[in-house]
């Protein structure tokens, strides 16, 4: 189904229940709820790697999601009682964000970001390419770029304190890199790489 259509059932009225484990579900908009199927369930690697993180969901999670898309790790996060900060540089992404805590009664445990990460503050400029084609962002290509503004981890880390997790898409980090601080996360925290695109670090996990 085309994404103006699933915004119309869902401006209907219409949602999807995901389950994310047992007895923890939320609900999504039509749009998020394709895109969960695609890659939290049908996906094998994807889907174990979310079922790994689902694992160490507690109240105490405090997770920075970097590149959150539309919230799912951020929102799973939340169901059980952890707190999250949503970061993604699209707007479309962030809008989305925004309903989903709000059809799962979930905004006082989610806090949106609507910024890029790199290694300084400042701004660079993108190509809004698509999440799916529509709302993201790309780097170097020199048809109607926007400037995103960027910040770095260390900095919210000062802003927000120091998370217990930090998962990190990383689909771009060939074009723009940064460093995550030794220090980031509470406790020893291992970076561990759960896909091609996605990677977390926990002061409890190594891979």
């Amino acid at each position: 189904m085309s994404a103006r259509w699933q915004s119309a059932r869902f401006r209907c009225g219409f949602n999807n229940r995901l389950e994310i484990s047992d007895g923890q579900s939320l609900l999504c908009h039509p749009l998020v709820y394709g895109a969960a199927q695609t890659a939290q369930v049908r996906d094998p690697e994807q889907a174990a790697e979310f079922r790994q993180f689902i694992s160490h969901c507690n109240p105490g999670m405090f997770l920075f999601d970097v590149g959150a898309s539309f919230g799912i790790f951020s929102l799973a996060c939340a169901r059980p009682g952890g707190k999250a900060i949503a970061i993604d540089r699209s707007p479309i992404a962030t809008n989305m964000i925004a309903k989903q805590l709000k059809l799962n009664n979930l905004n006082d445990s989610v806090r949106i970001l609507e910024t890029a990460i790199g290694d300084t503050d400042g701004t660079i400029k993108m190509l809004s390419a698509g999440i799916y084609s529509d709302g993201y962002y790309r780097y170097r290509d020199k048809r109607e770029l926007t400037r995103v503004r960027v910040t770095t981890i260390d900095h919210l880390v000062e802003r927000f304190g120091r998370p217990s997790h930090l998962k990190i898409d990383v689909e771009d980090m060939k074009r723009l890199s940064f460093a995550v601080p030794e220090n980031c996360c509470r406790g020893r925290p291992h970076l561990s790489s759960l896909s091609s695109t996605t990677k977390w670090t926990s002061p409890q996990v190594v891979m």
